[in-house]
């Protein structure tokens, strides 16, 4: 962890609060258990954004350049995927600031493109609502780093709190990820679901 964080009541138990500025991130070194490229993967968590302001990381990985970077904001009220060749947004309008959504995104085998990425909303699998750049086009190529929490590689801190974080090295089903959504503080190996990898995973 760096900067200042603030251990302030979650979604499930407590939360991590971010500031918004100031470097502040929490920093998770999964070493082999990364997927890269385009392996399959699925990262789930609870935000809560103070503020929806334009670029602010509350996830990610990866580094600079098209395809290469893996980092998630709030922007416009929505979920807005940041590739490093554009960007896509998903959900319309449907996350607000100080109120907690579950926020699941999942890249799923044989996918290549960004526009593979799979973004879920409170459980529901999200619609695309627009793109910049290369948008869905751009080949996916996440090279190996740490995930980082609350902030990303070019210091975009998240104004607000994040829960719960799990990451996954497999593509996890809808069925799954609703049953995260339905069940928050509890993993995949709490809820006994069967046939899925052991993961790798960062909980908040």
């Amino acid at each position: 962890m760096s900067g200042t964080q603030n251990w302030v009541p979650g979604f499930a138990g407590g939360a991590f609060d971010f500031p918004g500025g100031g470097g502040t991130r929490f920093n998770a070194t999964l070493g082999a258990d990364l997927p890269t490229g385009a392996a399959a993967r699925t990262i789930t968590g609870w935000i809560n954004p103070d503020n929806n302001s334009q670029d602010r990381k509350f996830f990610g990985y990866g580094t600079s350049g098209a395809g290469s970077a893996f980092n998630f904001t709030v922007e416009a009220n929505s979920i807005r995927f940041r590739h490093g060749g554009g960007n896509i947004t998903y959900g319309g309008g449907t996350v607000n600031p100080d109120e907690w959504r579950h926020v699941a995104v999942r890249v799923p085998d044989g996918a290549s493109l960004t526009g593979d990425l799979d973004v879920f909303i409170d459980g529901v699998m999200a619609p695309v609502t627009g793109t910049g750049g290369g948008g869905e086009t751009v080949a996916l190529n996440t090279p190996a780093s740490d995930f980082i929490i609350g902030n990303n590689f070019q210091n975009n801190s998240f104004d607000g709190s994040v829960d719960d974080v799990q990451f996954y090295n497999t593509a996890l089903t809808d069925e799954q990820i609703t049953q995260l959504f339905n069940n928050p503080g509890l993993s995949l190996d709490d809820l006994q679901v069967a046939a899925v990898p052991e993961p790798a995973s960062v909980v908040i």
